[in-house]
C-alpha cells in the first residue's frame, strides 16, 4: 500500500486540475464530441458554438480556427484517464496497472478516430504545439507504477523508469502514426500489447492477455471499441 501512495497523490493533483476546465477547454471538448458524431469536415465552428452555448465572439476570443480545436486533444484524454486512475491503481499487479493505462489511452483514441488523430499529428507536423506530450503529473504516475513493478519483479529491464517510460512514449507515437496510415488492417492492439511486454521485459508469470484486459478492466472504465474512422 506505502508504494501506492506517491501515485496517489499525483492522481488527486490531476483530478483537481480538471475540475478547473477553462472555457477553451470546454469549447474543445464539445468540438471533440461533435467530430466523433458526424466527423470533422461535417462540423463548422457555428456548429460549436450552437453545441456549446456561446457566441462566435466567443469562440474566435479563445481559437483562431477550427484546426486549434485539435491540438488540446490529448490533455483532455489524459484528464479523462487522471478520473479513472483510482480505478487502474486497484488492479491486483503493478503490471496490470501500466497494461490497462496503456489501453486506456489507446481506447480514448479510438473514440475519436484515426482520422482526427492523423489530423492531429499533421498539424503539430506544421507547427509543433507539443500538443501530442502527455504531461508532467500523467508521466509522474506512469514512473511511479514502473518503479513499483520494477521493485516487485513484474518489469524485469534494470533501465531507469523515466527511460523506459520515455521510450514506451516514442513507440506508442509510432503505432499511433501507423494505425493512422493503414487504418483497420493495422492491429493496433496485438502491437501495443507486444511493444510494452518488449520494451519492459515483463515477467512470463505476470503476463495478461488483451481479452482479460478488455473484459475485466475496460468494461469498468466504461471505456469501449469504437468505430475507428470517423
Amino acid at each position: 500500500m506505502a508504494r501506492l501512495s506517491c501515485a496517489i497523490i499525483i492522481v488527486s493533483k490531476m483530478k483537481h486540475e480538471r475540475a478547473s476546465m477553462s472555457t477553451k477547454e470546454q469549447i474543445c471538448e464539445t468540438a471533440y464530441r461533435l467530430f466523433k458524431e458526424k466527423g470533422y469536415d461535417n462540423v463548422t465552428v457555428d456548429d460549436i458554438c450552437k453545441e456549446s452555448g456561446i457566441a462566435k465572439t466567443t469562440f474566435y476570443y479563445h481559437l483562431d480556427s477550427k484546426e486549434d480545436t485539435i491540438y488540446p486533444f490529448y490533455k483532455l484524454v489524459f484528464d479523462a484517464l487522471a478520473q479513472k486512475m483510482d480505478l487502474i491503481l486497484a488492479a491486483d499487479t503493478y503490471w496490470k496497472q501500466l497494461v490497462i493505462s496503456y489501453f486506456a489511452l489507446v481506447k480514448e483514441s479510438d473514440s475519436l478516430g484515426y482520422d482526427m488523430t492523423g489530423k492531429l499529428y499533421i498539424a503539430n507536423i506544421n507547427e509543433n504545439k507539443r500538443s501530442i506530450e502527455f504531461g508532467e503529473q500523467l508521466d509522474k504516475t506512469f514512473i511511479a507504477i514502473i518503479k513499483n513493478a520494477q521493485k516487485a519483479g513484474q518489469i524485469r529491464n534494470p533501465k531507469p523508469a523515466d527511460e523506459l517510460y520515455r521510450a514506451v512514449g516514442y513507440s506508442y507515437i509510432g503505432l499511433e502514426v501507423f494505425w493512422c496510415i493503414y487504418k483497420d488492417e493495422f492491429d493496433r492492439d496485438n502491437a501495443v500489447m507486444s511493444t510494452l511486454e518488449t520494451i519492459f521485459d515483463v515477467d512470463p508469470d505476470y503476463k495478461v492477455s488483451y481479452a482479460e484486459i478488455m473484459d475485466d478492466a475496460l468494461d469498468d472504465l466504461n471505456i469501449r471499441e469504437s468505430g475507428g474512422g470517423n
